[in-house]
């Protein structure tokens, strides 16, 4: 019994195209009703208890449906989502098509957390960042407060600590953090290592 207007202001905030349509009870699903063809009933100038004929009969499976399964149901059936169901028949979530698809192409996840273009997470307190790296860039992934004012990039910071141009393995301490230089070539630094130095625990008189 939801106004129109209450419909599509729900749609919108939920961004989605499809939404289940339920009486009193999120359990009692009596459809699904695609955006588009809500949208396009009130273009027309439909009356409200128009929208009913506009429901899709709703496909309910298991919690234990396996992946497989279910991507066979839905090509079967031609539909692209679906209701999934507790052992007690309740509503426990839906499911679409755009969500196995994700699943099945999802990249595997590699020994090394990639956390950013270029950069390399060796640990919770280590990073590797490449020197064109701007420090507010930086500043964000470490949750830093290096200086952004007087230094545009990482590689530009780590020279200025050094005075030089550093050979590799040589390090800087900055603000609470290890600057290691991880490569260098002959006029900048290509890579620096940055580790968050740990609290030492006050030793027990």
């Amino acid at each position: 019994d939801m106004p129109v207007g209450e419909m599509l202001q729900s749609i919108a905030a939920a961004r989605q195209e499809r939404v289940p349509v339920y009486r009193e009870d999120r359990d009692d699903i009596v459809g699904i009703l695609f955006a588009r063809d809500l949208l396009n009933n009130v273009w027309r100038g439909r009356s409200q208890a128009g929208i009913y004929n506009l429901l899709v009969r709703p496909f309910f499976v298991p919690e234990q449906k396996t992946i497989n399964g279910l991507l066979h149901d839905f090509q079967k059936n031609f539909i692209q989502i679906a209701i999934v169901v507790d052992e007690y028949g309740g509503v426990s979530g839906m499911i679409t098509l755009e969500h196995i698809l994700e699943h099945l192409f999802e990249e595997p996840e590699g020994d090394e957390e990639m956390v950013c273009d270029g950069c390399e997470k060796i640990d919770e307190q280590s990073v590797i960042v490449p020197g064109s790296m701007s420090v507010e860039q930086c500043n964000k992934l470490l949750e830093a407060e290096l200086p952004e004012d007087e230094f545009d990039t990482v590689g530009g910071l780590v020279l200025h600590l050094f005075g030089k141009i550093p050979q590799k393995g040589e390090e800087a301490h900055l603000d609470g953090y290890i600057f290691c230089v991880h490569d260098v070539g002959k006029t900048r630094i290509l890579k620096v290592r940055i580790t968050k130095k740990t609290v030492e625990e006050p030793e027990e008189s």
